[in-house]
């Protein structure tokens, strides 16, 4: 049996309120990619506050859906990574397991100026768009002040607010 080509792991950076999950839906319906989101699991599964077990059970959780991207993608399905992918070095960790899995990466990074941001962060703690983590400015802060910088060249793609889908035969 002839083995398919790999899928193409799409990781999507950048801070909170940039429109990853809004983008990653988006292209989800509009080029059938399967959508694995940390957030979205932990949800499903958990209350909303864990306290001091958030961290390691959010760990275990990215650790489960980085296992299904590798499945996915070498099945020959692209797969979006709705991560945030704030620390360089989970992004070159990130890279390295699936180049030694066979599989493509592109890392997107989203860009959106800190008011929009806030606007967009107001409106989900509202409730205007399902179940999600409350984020209010203090948090958002400090959350900001944890994105790193990507280097010259990390990023295959940036995606600024109003940017329609990357073309991906680049």
């Amino acid at each position: 049996m002839e083995r398919r080509a790999a899928g193409v792991v799409y990781l999507l950076c950048g801070k909170t309120g940039s429109g990853k999950s809004t983008f990653a839906r988006a292209w989800q319906a509009e080029r059938g990619a399967a959508l694995l989101s940390v957030d979205e699991l932990m949800l499903a599964l958990f209350p909303e506050y864990l306290g001091e077990a958030h961290r390691a059970v959010w760990e275990r959780c990215r650790a489960y859906l980085l296992e299904k991207a590798v499945e996915i993608a070498l099945a020959g399905a692209d797969v979006l990574l709705d991560f945030g992918f704030w620390r360089a070095a989970e992004r070159a960790e990130t890279r390295a397991r699936f180049a030694g899995a066979g599989v493509p990466v592109k890392l997107i990074l989203f860009r959106a100026p800190a008011d929009l941001r806030a606007r967009r962060l107001a409106g989900r703690n509202a409730g205007a768009r399902g179940r999600e983590y409350r984020i209010d400015p203090e948090m958002q802060a400090l959350f900001d002040s944890r994105f790193e910088p990507l280097a010259e060249g990390e990023a295959d793609w940036v995606i600024c607010p109003g940017d329609k889908l990357p073309d991906c035969t680049e």
